[in-house]
């Protein structure tokens, strides 16, 4: 085995003296050779896309959109409620699964309760959905907090409503 080499492209040992040199590497064949060039370009292209990729995802919100984020949400955490300290900008659907940056898709959260949330996507994600839509459907402007007390008991059953909507009981037994 000391005078065959391995072809790069194709894996295979041949003679060292019908190899075809590439660079720094040996191919068998022309066939082998186009297939390493066409691997090379290949290679090249999903580094310039990586790069391109990596600026979209690296990239920080256009201003317009965090000015809407944060006027709309007072510029306090959405969970706690608190003003005070960094608050941030939270994808609710991540940008890495395709999320938008649109204010429908964002939430402030105070730096704490945001990594809290990325510790349990599956957790959090349809909270966080619920306090927006209450907020873009039902006019109502809650934290995550509030929802959990008007929505939840401590059993974690879902209770009557506690924005009016509690009232409906005792229409209904005036009905009946």
């Amino acid at each position: 085995m000391a005078n065959k080499r391995r072809c790069t492209a194709c894996r295979n040992y041949f003679p060292a003296d019908e190899m075809y040199r590439a660079g720094v590497s040996g191919v068998c064949s022309v066939e082998c050779l186009t297939a390493l060039q066409n691997k090379s370009r290949a290679k090249r292209t999903r580094r310039a896309q990586h790069r391109e990729n990596k600026h979209k995802f690296g990239r920080r919100l256009p201003s317009p959109v965090r000015d809407i984020v944060r006027e709309r949400d007072g510029a306090c955490c959405r969970y706690c409620g608190s003003g005070l300290g960094r608050i941030e900008i939270h994808h609710i659907i991540y940008r890495s699964a395709g999320g938008p940056d649109h204010p429908h898709n964002l939430i402030t959260l105070c730096q704490e309760h945001h990594m809290m949330v990325h510790s349990n996507k599956n957790k959090w994600q349809h909270l966080l959905q619920m306090v927006l839509w209450c907020f873009y459907v039902e006019g109502l402007f809650i934290t995550v907090m509030e929802s959990e007390r008007a929505f939840g008991d401590p059993d974690g059953e879902l209770s009557a409503f506690s924005w009016g909507f509690d009232d409906l009981d005792e229409d209904e037994d005036e009905d009946a």
